[in-house]
Parts: structure tokens; sequence; C-alpha cells
């Protein structure tokens, strides 16, 4: 049973680094569209899977007896981490102008724009 909160230790490692880049090309303002929105698409969904995995590393600690100060420790840090990650506060680079007013007030508003992508795991067949 030591092998698995190993396991999930390097799991939860590359999970938070990669939440952690993801988080980082948000707040560099990468010029790079696809970059940032693939940052955005992906932030959240790397975070829960941290988490998850840092939950089963301190289980996983748990269930083999393994339960000490370090051990602990490293899981309270990495959830730490995770939590400062996912919740540091965004950059605002300009305080959002006030819309122009509509020159012709009789034309019909645009409907609004939809996403048309789904998410990390239920994207639609074909894409």
């Amino acid at each position: 049973m030591s092998a698995a909160p190993q396991a999930a230790l390097g799991v939860a490692i590359a999970l938070l680094v990669l939440a952690a880049c993801a988080r980082g090309a948000i707040l560099a303002d990468v010029r790079d569209q696809p970059a940032r929105r693939l940052a955005e698409r992906y932030l959240e969904p790397l975070g829960n899977w941290c988490a998850i995995a840092v939950v089963v590393y301190l289980l996983a600690v748990t269930a083999a007896g393994e339960v000490n100060v370090p051990r602990i420790g490293l899981g309270v840090a990495l959830g730490v981490l995770l939590a400062a990650t996912l919740l540091w506060p965004e950059r605002d680079a300009e305080p959002a102008a006030a819309a122009p007013a509509d020159p012709d007030p009789a034309r019909p508003a645009p409907p609004p724009v939809r996403e048309t992508a789904g998410t990390l795991w239920s994207r639609p067949a074909g894409r």
C-alpha cells in the first residue's frame, strides 16, 4: 500500500504544475489568444483533478499507516498551493468602458453569442 501515496503524490504535483502554468498564462496576458482560451478553459478542470489527487494522497497515506507530520504537511501544503493558484485574482488591464450608444435604436440587438465548444470531457464528436 506504500506505492499508492507515491503515485498519487506524483499525479497531484504534475496537475498542480499544469494548473499553475495555466494561471500564469492567464495572468501574463499572453498575446496568443488560442493559448489564453486554452488556459482559461482547462484551469478549473486541472484544479479539480489536482484537489482529487491531493485527497487520494492523504487517504492513501492514512490507509498505508504512514501518517506523520511531514506527509500530512505535504498534502496540506499542496492543497494550500492549489487554492492560491485557483483563487488568485485576475488582473484587469483597464476598467470596462461604457458601451457606445447605438446610433440606430430601431435596429434589433444581435443574438447572444453561445460557446459551441464543450468542456474538457464533453466535446462533441468530430472535433
